[in-house]
């Protein structure tokens, strides 16, 4: 940062480090002019370089960083358990029904694809909007009507997008490249991954 005076403060550190010398000429005459802001500037790197070089820093003894480390050890860190697996299976793949309805002429905007996972339906409605590109909208509920969905945090591999489940447990992915993605809903302790789902 430059004084009010307009010297950068780089050119006054050289200045204290390493002599006149060492300055632009335009920056050794300001300072030979005396300008009272740069001289007060001047005189407080000095101290503060002079105590830095006078500071005599000793070594802990080795039996007081042993006593300061052992307080830790009295104090172990928590530890954290992975999340537990579970591979969603494919209960119901709409592109079956696509095929029949192209069979018969007969296509539409996208196809629907219905996963379980224990206690969990993941359902996934996967709509190609441009070439190349997909929306893909899904919804995990638990199999219990009363319950509420989970709150999940929901990440596409191997792109690493990441969105988060709303109230309703619905999620929207936006611009995904056709591709094969596995999408891992996560939910402490529980990872459900859905694998293999192939955008094309």
């Amino acid at each position: 940062m430059p004084s009010q005076c307009g010297t950068p403060f780089e050119e006054l550190v050289t200045f204290v480090e390493q002599g006149a010398s060492k300055v632009t000429p335009r920056t050794r005459l300001h300072l030979e002019s005396g300008c009272t802001e740069c001289t007060e500037e001047v005189h407080w790197m000095n101290r503060v370089f002079d105590t830095l070089r006078s500071s005599r820093l000793e070594r802990a003894p080795a039996a007081l960083i042993e006593s300061a480390i052992s307080l830790f050890d009295q104090y172990p860190m928590p530890r954290v358990s992975p999340a537990r697996e579970v591979i969603a299976r494919l209960i119901w793949d709409g592109r079956d029904q696509m095929q029949l309805a192209t069979a018969r002429g007969q296509t539409g905007p996208g196809f629907q694809l219905l996963y379980r996972a224990e206690q969990m339906d993941i359902d996934l409605w996967c709509e190609n909007r441009a070439e190349a590109q997909w929306l893909v909208t899904g919804q995990a509920l638990p199999f219990d009507s009363e319950a509420m969905p989970p709150q999940l945090e929901v990440t596409v591999l191997p792109i690493g997008i990441s969105v988060k489940t709303d109230d309703r447990g619905e999620f929207h992915l936006h611009n995904l490249p056709s591709g094969t993605y596995d999408f891992h809903l996560f939910a402490t302790p529980v990872e459900v991954i859905v694998p293999g789902v192939i955008l094309r």
